[in-house]
């Protein structure tokens, strides 16, 4: 709901899930779901997909944990299956007009297999320059298809000059993607904080073209309407953060 209600009140920013544990979850509803605000928002999806790590989570529905694995793979193949138009029986719509990415979270040695088998993208987490470049050749190590790489970081509203920092530094590793979340909204507010970070960006890196709500006048003036264009470079940062109506997206490029 919340992405369908941004991809109303927006026209460039992109909307991901990062990521969705999807054995706890029907492939086929998911795919639905995820085809449908692809559809409603102009292309504008990327569907993260996990094998998730809490307990109580599978618990809470039911799922045996020790079979998250074995899920994950087989909802995987049915999702790839539908958005690719092969036939896994009923009635799959809207059907893709455009490609929906798929994005596999996740740094395990499955988790990577998965990525490489049935991902177009990739994303770790809590991954240094160092990691990163080991997670990337081991999930190349895998198969030939192309997957764009990238990774989360946390941030926590403070001094961005450290995840700024890490950002460059997973650049320089080859980072395609780097996903910032602000994990608390600070008493100075979203917008704010991610001014702050997109400033500090675009000091380091010129190439960062920084659009703020008032630049934007199609966009709702709360935290989840602020944008940053992308002006060209290597990696692509989006930031979020949680406000009254959900994550919000800001992407920049440094």
């Amino acid at each position: 709901m919340t992405i369908g209600y941004l991809a109303a009140r927006t026209s460039r920013i992109r909307f991901g899930t990062s990521v969705l544990v999807l054995p706890i979850r029907s492939a086929f509803v998911v795919a639905k779901q995820a085809a449908t605000l692809h559809r409603l928002s102009g292309e504008r999806v990327v569907l993260g997909l996990g094998a998730g790590w809490a307990r109580e989570e599978f618990a809470a529905v039911g799922v045996p944990f020790e079979e998250r694995g074995r899920r994950t793979a087989a909802s995987l193949e049915i999702v790839r299956d539908l958005f690719e138009g092969r036939d896994r029986g009923g009635v799959f719509e809207p059907k893709l007009r455009a490609p929906l990415p798929i994005m596999i979270g996740g740094t395990t040695t499955p988790a990577l297999r998965r990525a490489a088998r049935f991902g177009d993208e990739w994303q770790g987490l809590g991954l240094d320059g160092a990691g990163f470049s080991a997670a990337v050749a081991r999930l190349r190590s895998f198969g030939e298809r192309k997957v764009k790489v990238g990774t989360r970081l946390d941030w926590s509203g403070g001094d961005p000059e450290p995840v700024v920092a890490m950002a460059h530094e997973l650049a320089e590793a080859g980072a395609e993607t780097v996903a910032v979340s602000l994990r608390i909204v600070p008493p100075l507010g979203a917008v704010t904080v991610m001014r702050m970070f997109g400033a500090d960006a675009t000091f380091k890196d010129p190439r960062v073209q920084v659009t703020t709500p008032e630049a934007c006048p199609q966009a709702h003036p709360d935290p989840v309407a602020l944008t940053n264009a992308a002006a060209g470079g290597s990696v692509s940062v989006t930031v979020s953060a949680l406000a009254v109506l959900g994550p919000a997206l800001a992407t920049a490029t440094v």
